[in-house]
């Protein structure tokens, strides 16, 4: 089974690495040491996210296994 077919995946951009970090901690991921990872567990599982600089923004990109059918 490939791993990535069975992630979902969202983005957010923001102005600033801080407006960044300050949604996430308002989400309330925990930031997990290496740089820009979080995480956050909710009842359907955990969800990572990471911080990513791009051109003149800051991305995070949340990922969160799909649900598996019974």
């Amino acid at each position: 089974m490939d791993i990535a077919s069975n992630l979902t995946a969202t983005l957010k951009t923001f102005r600033t690495n801080d407006d960044a970090t300050r949604y996430l901690s308002h989400e309330g991921f925990t930031f997990m040491g290496a740089p820009g990872r979080w995480l956050h567990v909710e009842d359907q599982g955990p969800v990572y996210a990471r911080i990513v600089p791009t051109r003149g923004s800051f991305q995070v990109r949340m990922v969160r296994p799909k649900r598996q059918q019974s």
